[in-house]
């Protein structure tokens, strides 16, 4: 009796404390420098110099991107998610389990780290010279970034993880693991200081990509659970208490852009697409604007947030619209379709898209008047979003990783 007791308090407590198995890292105040799509509330928008004018090749890493190579020949590894650059640094993962980091001088390598082969590793997240990482069925990892050495581990057995968020030490993630009828989607909070959770909010949904719905600002984490009641979720960041829920929203945006004061959706009504602004704090509608009539399926229609404006991305089009008045400053059409990201840098928007002749392609366009300032044709596929430093990019292509500069 006694042992069984010993036993299951044993594992109260590992529970409770989160199962940190390393911990170098609890007396520093951690805040998030680098993340995916440029801040925590995943608003696409970047404080570098764009490039203006077309870009050219600096390096590449592992096989030359096409058209420089050949793309019909399957190179390995495979190389996913976004890369981030850090400290003259670009780190990123490849399907095997791999993690990266290239010189973003030369595109040469500096170190790796092997996890178990077929993991899935998160998009990374910087903050103090220390990468955090998802890595699927191990749990939260922290890398030193000048060698790679771990320097935190959260034990944590779900299969795919959001990128990590850190603010005032408390990180935060989302993970998903199988359920018995449905998957498992699970908001984390933790305390790196202390090393146990603050709270975890469970929900069930029908599909992993869950983990992308989910956008954070300093006082608020939003969620929008499109496969169980279409319902958006407002929690506090401190405690996850709900704040508010609307349900019954048909958001388009897979992505949704939060800033301090409103959060940014599309949704579609008897035919029409609306963008709307919410208060982050009470829900309440700021803004609504008709975009477009359409009959057509839409879907992740894709949403970037500038400091005055806001970019709406659907089928081949891009609108910009005030964010004060809602009203739409002008729409341009790129390509045959709006591809897998939209990004804006000061005043240039990088636009992936399929040109009319099927080419996956990059578009520089002035993000004052729309004018198409350069397209780059014809490169590795732009599956992922690049990341951004003054006036270069960093892309993964299937099984290559370079640079382009101006």
């Amino acid at each position: 009796m006694v042992k069984k007791y010993f036993i299951f308090i044993l594992l109260l407590l590992l529970i409770l404390n989160g199962c940190v198995e390393v911990n170098l890292v609890k007396d520093r105040k951690l805040q998030t420098e680098k993340i995916w799509l440029g801040d925590i509330g995943k608003t696409g928008y970047y404080e570098f110099e764009p490039i203006r004018t077309e870009p050219e090749l600096v390096w590449y890493f592992n096989n030359p991107p096409s058209p420089l190579g050949n793309n019909t020949i399957v190179y390995q590894p495979v190389f996913i998610n976004s890369p981030i650059f850090y400290n003259d640094t670009v780190y990123f993962s490849d399907k095997d389990g791999v993690f990266y980091a290239i010189d973003s001088k030369n595109g040469k390598l500096k170190w790796k780290v092997s996890f178990d082969k077929k993991v899935e590793i998160t998009t990374p997240t910087i903050s103090d010279g220390v990468i955090f990482i998802g890595v699927g069925g191990e749990g939260i990892f922290g890398l030193n970034s000048e060698n790679g050495e771990i320097v935190f581990k959260l034990y944590n057995n779900c299969f795919i993880f959001s990128p990590p968020v850190i603010i005032d030490s408390i990180l935060y993630f989302v993970s998903i693991k199988p359920g018995w009828q449905h998957l498992k989607v699970y908001i984390n909070g933790f305390n790196i200081r202390k090393g146990r959770y603050i709270f975890v909010k469970k929900f069930n949904t029908n599909h992993p990509d869950a983990v992308f719905r989910v956008s954070f600002n300093k006082n608020s984490i939003i969620f929008y659970n499109k496969y169980i009641k279409r319902t958006l979720y407002c929690f506090d960041i401190k405690n996850g208490k709900l704040k508010w829920k609307k349900e019954g929203l048909n958001i388009l945006n897979k992505i949704i852009p939060v800033c301090s004061d409103a959060l940014y959706i599309t949704s579609l009504e008897n035919g029409k697409v609306f963008l709307l602004s919410l208060n982050v704090e009470n829900g309440e509608e700021i803004l609504k604007r008709e975009i477009l009539n359409t009959n057509k399926e839409t879907e992740d229609i894709l949403l970037v947030v500038g400091n005055e404006d806001i970019y709406v991305g659907i089928f081949d089009s891009i609108y910009k619209v005030n964010k004060n008045d809602g009203r739409i400053k002008w729409n341009i059409k790129v390509g045959k379709r709006i591809g897998k990201f939209i990004q804006l840098v000061k005043d240039v928007l990088y636009v992936n898209a399929e040109d009319i002749d099927g080419l996956n392609c990059l578009y520089g366009i002035n993000s004052k008047n729309g004018e198409i300032l350069w397209i780059l044709k014809g490169y590795s596929l732009f599956d992922y979003s690049p990341d951004i430093s003054d006036h270069s990019l960093y892309i993964l292509g299937y099984s290559t990783a370079y640079k382009l500069s101006d």
